[in-house]
């Protein structure tokens, strides 16, 4: 099922000129052999780190071709800054492919609140020089394209149609495996056909992972968010105009329990709509329901059936078979990523999942891949084990605190304050509130995630090996990380009560 324009199919990797990509400069080799599951954004991108740091890397996908499902996501400024200056053959690309719209907000009813006006990325009095001078607004087709052309170009091999039904780890003999069968092979069903091994394995294989039972002994359980989104594909012509200045123009509509989203860019227009689910809603891109269907619940939803015209004639003129309802899951923090031996570890959604509300998972994805990279860069072939386990230690909290800022930035979209349109709801907030709706945090922009694994790597080492003293400074300053969990913060909001967090959030 494709529910969006189809940007490009493997024979188009054939066609294009890949000589355009030029690549960096490539660490000598290091002797560490990876396999990584996963030909997404996460994968491809950690293939592509690991490729510049010297490492061998082979990627398998289960799908048996590259796919374009998926919708639109924003590439943060430490990541586009690590693309400009380590990726000099992808900045051009990364720039021409990229949209950098204007944001307009609305409540449901079609009031404007405030824009349209660009995302914005510091305090008033903040002039600093990492300060961004664009948005990065990427169709994850396109993206996936610039990604699959660049490790093309590398010479690394992406084999398709291989699924992978679990995961294991060898301690005594270094090595971490996959067992796979084969996507549409004869074997079918679960019946294992083939066993792949390589020094370390990277699981980038996203919310479905095999990962957790050998790295965690157990399945992660999923909480609802008693939400879930919409995500269609229309082609819309009429209402793609860019702005007067030029730019691209993004509405988001709110109203409690229910937001609304509109993208028009320069080829393409999409929507999505986050609502409380019901029992057609899943966790996959398959859950597809019919346009009459979503018509008929807009009516029942709105008070006063007041919903501006503008939203049904997208709703209307998406195909039938082009929505899915993707139910969304809340994943508690992960303190461990990696198993024991250090052999198997989980990157991107696998790791750790992010509400798309958050703007953020893909961005961690590619800071899991660069942090990851880097650390195997340093602790060599004879210290993966090592290398995997700092790599972990520099991560989690980090993470865990962009995870809350996902979360928060959820609450404040669909339970807007009926006081002050313009401002969070002070039962769903930090103390003091900061409107996480425009905002994209100095802590999590301004981090240089390769350098900080340079800089880190010899002290979180220390810290695990003798459990000398060791505090992260890729979080918010002033802040004492400590254990959450999804169901204490929803107890918080649904008692109305503030959520304390110490510390520069800003």
């Amino acid at each position: 099922m494709s529910f969006h324009k189809n940007f490009f199919d493997e024979s188009d990797l054939d066609r294009l000129e890949i000589t355009s990509t030029e690549l960096p400069q490539r660490s000598p080799p290091s002797g560490i052999n990876i396999l990584i599951v996963g030909a997404g954004p996460a994968g491809l991108f950690a293939a592509l780190e690991c490729w510049r740091k010297g490492h061998d890397v082979h990627v398998i996908e289960r799908t048996p071709k590259p796919t374009t499902a998926g919708d639109h996501f924003t590439v943060a400024p430490q990541i586009a800054r690590h693309i400009n200056t380590r990726w000099p053959g992808l900045a051009q690309q990364n720039d021409a492919i990229a949209e950098d719209p204007w944001v307009s907000y609305h409540k449901i009813t079609g009031e404007l609140i405030k824009g349209p006006a660009p995302l914005s990325w510091k305090n008033d009095d903040d002039d600093d020089p990492l300060l961004p001078r664009r948005l990065y607004r990427h169709h994850r087709a396109k993206f996936l394209r610039m990604l699959m052309l660049a490790v093309r170009r590398a010479g690394i091999e992406i084999t398709y149609g291989r699924r992978v039904v679990d995961y294991y780890e060898d301690g005594a003999r270094q090595v971490g495996g996959v067992h796979l069968n084969d996507v549409g092979g004869s074997s079918g069903g679960g019946e294992i056909t083939t066993t792949m091994e390589a020094d370390l394995v990277i699981a980038a294989d996203g919310v479905g992972t095999k990962l957790h039972g050998a790295v965690n002994g157990h399945d992660i359980r999923a909480e609802s968010s008693g939400y879930s989104l919409l995500a269609p594909y229309p082609e819309l012509e009429h209402y793609m105009r860019p702005l007067d200045n030029g730019h691209p123009h993004m509405h988001i509509w709110v109203g409690p329990e229910i937001s609304i989203y509109f993208g028009s860019y320069s080829d393409v227009a999409s929507w999505a709509m986050m609502h409380k689910a019901d029992e057609t809603a899943g966790e996959s891109w398959g859950a597809q329901v019919p346009v009459e269907k979503v018509l008929e619940f807009v009516d029942t939803a709105i008070p006063g059936r007041l919903l501006p015209v503008m939203i049904k004639d997208l709703i209307r003129s998406t195909p039938d078979d082009g929505i899915v309802d993707w139910k969304l899951m809340l994943r508690d923090p992960q303190p461990r990523t990696a198993s024991a031996a250090g052999r198997v570890v989980q990157v991107g959604d696998s790791a750790h999942t992010f509400l798309p509300s958050s703007g953020d998972g893909a961005n961690q994805a590619m800071e899991d891949a660069i942090s990851l990279a880097s650390c195997l860069h340093v602790g060599g072939r004879s210290n993966i084990e090592w290398a995997v386990k700092v790599h972990n230690k520099l991560r989690f909290e980090r993470v865990a605190c962009a995870q809350m800022v996902g979360f928060l930035r959820f609450k404040q979209t669909m339970y807007p304050s009926s006081s002050d349109e313009t401002s969070p709801s002070p039962s769903t907030t930090t103390k003091p509130p900061i409107d996480l709706r425009t905002r994209m945090c100095r802590w999590q922009w301004s981090h240089d995630p390769e350098q900080y694994a340079y800089d880190r790597y010899g002290a979180a080492l220390r810290h695990l090996q003798t459990g000398a003293a060791f505090k992260n400074t890729n979080i918010p300053r002033g802040y004492e990380y400590k254990p959450w969990t999804f169901g204490e913060v929803l107890a918080l909001v649904t008692q109305g009560k503030f959520l304390e967090l110490d510390g520069d959030w800003s």
